[in-house]
């Protein structure tokens, strides 16, 4: 079945149009015109032997005289025709609006005259009822307006009536003609093929910030946009249109000014000031073709700028030019537009000449789009060589500025081994209850949530000095070297910036997060480890298992931002306001560590505020406790009110209250979990 659709398919597109021309009843190459706007002129029986002759496809400008109104009419009538078969009307090539009367009554129309919007397809295709037919005649009229393309304004086509059957074949052929036409299907994909080039070099020079690919790169998207709109325009893909007609040439004239500018950087082309000079009247010249001035002086343009180009290839070519030699394979092209210029202007050339000029011009910008491909390929190769050496290192990634803490220029100088000792702040950061968080979203939505969430923290890092050494899902760790950075403000950053993710993550539909920060400060030992192939970096010191329980810290004492003591001596000149929370010696430590909370870390103002204004009666709480007075102390932190910490002194007190304080007794609580 596919086979015989397909041998179908092939035999519509390859059949002749005489074929179908042999059989139709009457065909016309010539119309009555009259100039003017006159519903009299549609009925029948109106009398148009004084009206003038013209051929088929002759647009108003070239008429003698040129009707002065942008709505005129044209009739004509068809004789030795029958009531009893199906009989119907094909007229082509209106440009660009038009209604067809028939016998008086409007039967068909392309686009809207009365509201000057032009026709999609440039044809009309219309049944003809059987009673209009009287007598085997047929009067018809037809109501055109044009206004968009002075060159083809009020242009009507040949006229074609006979059974429905052959009539809407030539209807089909004739559609079908324009996009097998040069300026159809193949400059279609030229201008597609250019733009996508286009979009390609104008990425390249974002990056590359190099004259000759922005140069290209305007150059193929104007010149792109130009042959894409014409193809669509003449396969009936879009409606023709005066926004169109006029910015076309200025398209096209950008595009021809960027090649020219293109071949000034990429052949080294030493005589600016006639590059200049060529572009300036380019620019001129289509300037006055889009505010509706003559043509002309854009051919003698276009024509001087394929000679220019000729003459860049030759001194390319001669200097030995790294790529010059693949735009020989442009030269239909150049052929294309220097013919153009010598056949207006000089000397006529064959007809054999112009009847292939379309198919050069298209296939002259195709070869040059790929000549410019092959040679700037060439031209990066040295690069890309580079880049691959960068690329493969990139397996074995280091952070920057983990990269510059071990001495290393390059990220092609890190080996495996590399470490080094020094003083630093490690910052545990982790997202609270995630894991059910993570399961009421899919997969794709945790890893856009972890993204946004980096994406507002790390600036917070990065500002103060620090940098993400470990991503650890739900979390991060960050380091920050001593002397250099601000650990305790990152972190009250980060808590403000929290503030602006929860906002916009509860607009998303999202739920509002909380997270727990924990600083411990110490020397620790940075370096890479891995095997041959994949390296990562590393920390190892007891700082960083400190600094993770003191993280878990925040959990227990319910404080956001919980910082050790070592931390908050490095801190103490940053003037932050911080409390004790306890002495307590964590999971995996021998000693006592005394940690505090931030104060400004407390994200709900409240809470802040209260906790500050109960300072005193805390420590003073957290004193009795220590000194073994639990039935004070216990009474105390009663007072203080309903918050984590309090909650969790006024358990232990309990705990002791009912166990005794043992003898040796240091105030000190000994953690056995995480």
């Amino acid at each position: 079945m596919l086979m015989l659709l397909f041998c179908l398919f092939v035999t519509a597109w390859a059949a002749p149009e005489d074929n179908l021309v042999e059989h139709r009843v009457w065909a016309g190459h010539t119309w009555l015109f009259q100039a003017g706007d006159d519903p009299g002129w549609a009925v029948y029986g109106y009398d148009d032997s004084h009206w003038n002759a013209v051929d088929a496809n002759t647009p108003w400008q070239k008429m003698e005289p040129a009707p002065e109104g942008q709505i005129n009419w044209y009739r004509t009538t068809v004789s030795g025709l029958r009531r009893d078969h199906k009989q119907a009307l094909l007229i082509e090539n209106i440009r660009f609006a038009a209604e067809v009367w028939v016998d008086g009554f409007k039967i068909a129309e392309s686009g809207d005259v009365n509201r000057r919007k032009p026709g999609h397809a440039w044809s009309v295709f219309a049944p003809v009822p059987p009673e209009l037919i009287v007598d085997g005649e047929l009067q018809i009229a037809v109501r055109v307006w044009g206004d968009v393309y002075p060159g083809r304004d009020g242009q009507l086509g040949r006229l074609a009536v006979g059974s429905t059957a052959l009539i809407q074949g030539m209807n089909d052929n004739f559609a079908l003609s324009r996009w097998r036409h040069s300026q159809g299907t193949p400059m279609l994909f030229v201008g597609l093929f250019t733009i996508g080039l286009g979009f390609l070099h104008l990425m390249l020079y974002a990056r590359r910030r190099k004259p000759s690919e922005g140069a290209f790169a305007v150059a193929a998207l104007a010149y792109g946009m130009f042959n894409a709109f014409n193809a669509a325009l003449a396969m009936g893909l879009v409606p023709t249109g005066a926004y169109f007609f006029g910015p076309d040439f200025g398209l096209k004239a950008v595009g021809m000014g960027g090649l020219l500018i293109f071949g000034h950087h990429f052949f080294a082309w030493p005589y600016r000031w006639i590059t200049i000079g060529v572009v300036g009247l380019l620019a001129i010249a289509a300037s006055m073709v889009v505010v509706g001035l003559p043509n002309g002086p854009l051919l003698i343009a276009q024509g001087l700028v394929s000679f220019l180009a000729l003459a860049m290839l030759a001194v390319g070519i001669w200097k030995r030019v790294p790529g010059a030699v693949f735009f020989v394979v442009a030269l239909p092209l150049v052929i294309d537009g220097i013919g153009d210029l010598l056949h207006t202007w000089i000397v006529s050339l064959p007809r054999g000449y112009r009847a292939w000029d379309p198919e050069l011009d298209v296939l002259g910008q195709f070869t040059f789009m790929v000549a410019v491909s092959l040679a700037l390929t060439q031209r990066h190769s040295n690069s890309l060589d580079e880049l691959d050496e960068t690329y493969r290192a990139s397996y074995r990634f280091v952070p920057v500025p983990f990269l510059n803490l071990l001495g290393r220029k390059t990220i092609t100088d890190v080996q495996r081994g590399d470490n080094t000792s020094l003083e630093m702040t490690v910052m545990f950061c982790d997202i609270r209850g995630f894991t059910t968080l993570s399961e009421a979203r899919t997969a794709e939505r945790n890893f856009k949530f972890i993204n946004l969430f980096l994406e507002a923290m790390e600036p917070c890092i990065h500002g103060n000095g620090g940098f993400v050494g470990q991503y650890l899902g739900d979390g991060f760790l960050a380091l920050f070297p001593a002397g250099t950075s601000s650990p305790v403000t990152a972190a009250v950053q980060m808590q403000d910036a929290l503030a602006d993710f929860n906002r916009a993550q509860v607009e998303a539909g999202e739920k509002a997060i909380k997270v727990g920060i924990g600083l411990h400060s110490g020397r620790v030992m940075l370096g890479t480890i891995g095997g041959a192939d994949r390296l990562d970096t590393g920390v190892v010191s007891d700082v960083v298992n400190t600094a993770s329980r003191v993280e878990g810290l925040t959990k227990m004492y319910g404080s956001p931002l919980v910082i050790s003591a070592a931390t908050r001596a490095l801190a103490s000149e940053e003037g932050w306001t911080t409390r004790e929370l306890d002495a307590v010696v964590v999971k995996g430590r021998k000693s006592a560590l005394e940690v505090y909370e931030v104060l400004e870390g407390e994200p709900d103002l409240h809470q802040r505020e209260l906790k500050l204004a109960q300072q005193e009666v805390y420590a003073e709480a957290l004193s009795a406790f220590r000194s073994g007075d639990m039935d004070r102390a216990r009474e105390l932190f009663v007072s203080l009110g309903d918050q984590a910490a309090n909650a969790l002194f006024i358990e232990r007190c309990d705990w002791f209250g009912e166990r005794g304080v043992p003898e040796d007794w240091d105030g000190v609580v000994r953690l056995t979990v995480k």
